[in-house]
């Protein structure tokens, strides 16, 4: 037994090597996309312009930097958020500079969240927040479970060009599931983008290769690219926007 021992602890012990190495390397390369970050800012407005808490709940740099550059290069008109916290502030930052943004609707479940975000934060006219409870589906006919924002409007789905996913909590096999209902309202002709929060998550994992499964069975072309660092966010989007893979 000695010696099954000495191999279940070499391979236990392997094992914490290889988190640790893959840890500090998400480390790494989050200090990097902080520097992209920064670097990506032109001098007039200054990354220091809006004061972001970027990582643990909220998105880390390379998110903040995807979301910049969308928002900088495809000129939403309409933009869906799930999910209240720092992207809201950088979002509505924006919309305050940019004409072409007309709406931006964030969707929330926490109440006491939403009073106490107002009370210190100020949003431009053009964010809305709107509050939606959240439901657990489970035993539905699609297979699709897990925790979903309830009842958001059909009109958030036949205007939007960004739907910004962080919310809400990712539990459940398929986390985060409401873009999904999306997909009846494109078409191949339509532009799209879609940026996932927390995609290292195999909840969100589930949901976003669900989401390409459905898009390829509407015959909508669409890309999907991956960024990294502490944790990974994923943009997937119409074929208007594939260079987005190339950020």
């Amino acid at each position: 037994m000695s010696w099954l021992k000495k191999l279940f602890n070499g391979v236990y012990q392997d094992s914490l090597l290889q988190c640790d190495i893959k840890r500090l390397a998400g480390m790494s390369e989050e200090a990097v996309w902080h520097h992209v970050l920064n670097g990506s800012f032109g001098k007039e407005e200054g990354s220091q312009s809006l004061p972001l808490n970027l990582g643990r709940w909220a998105g880390g740099a390379s998110f903040f930097y995807v979301l910049h550059r969308i928002l900088q290069t495809t000129e939403p008109g309409y933009i869906l958020e799930m999910g209240l916290g720092e992207s809201s502030k950088f979002i509505s930052h924006h919309a305050a500079k940019e004409s072409s943004l007309k709406h931006h609707f964030i969707i929330e479940h926490d109440q006491k969240w939403i009073d106490y975000f107002v009370k210190n934060h100020v949003l431009d006219a053009k964010s809305k927040i709107e509050f939606h409870d959240i439901e657990h589906r489970a035993d539905q006919t699609d297979g699709i479970n897990g925790l979903a924002y309830a009842d958001i409007p059909e009109e958030h789905w036949l205007n939007v060009d960004l739907v910004v996913i962080d919310g809400p909590f990712g539990r459940g096999e398929f986390a985060r599931s409401n873009v999904l209902a999306l997909v009846p309202f494109l078409n191949d002709s339509r532009p799209f983008v879609l940026l996932f929060d927390d995609a290292h998550r195999m909840g969100e994992t589930n949901t976003i290769n669900e989401l390409m499964k459905r898009l390829t069975q509407a015959g909508i072309e669409a890309h999907r690219a991956e960024y990294g660092g502490i944790k990974r966010c994923t943009v997937v989007c119409s074929k208007g926007h594939a260079w987005l893979k190339t950020l």
